[in-house]
């Protein structure tokens, strides 16, 4: 029950988090958006845009050609703060 709770504070709660106001529909999170960066000589550079209703937009797509390898791998990482 605990647990149910916690997720009912949180919808309830209006908190604003990294990747804006924390809204929810439904028992998910709805309207975010996720920006896409890149590692690249030491600098991070946004690249890009994720949202649930567009997918993925890429705004630099430079930015995936520049490099030699054939293969390249896109990590997805979120971070929590208290």
């Amino acid at each position: 029950m605990q647990h149910l709770m916690s997720h009912f504070d949180i919808a309830q709660s209006g908190l604003h988090g990294l990747t804006g106001n924390l809204e929810f529909s439904g028992g998910k999170r709805s309207n975010f958006k996720l920006d896409l960066l890149k590692l690249k000589k030491e600098e991070i550079r946004k690249v890009g845009f994720w949202t649930p209703q567009g997918g993925i937009n890429i705004t630099d797509s430079s930015a995936f050609y520049e490099s030699l390898a054939p293969n390249i791998t896109l990590v997805v990482m979120t971070r929590e703060v208290s």
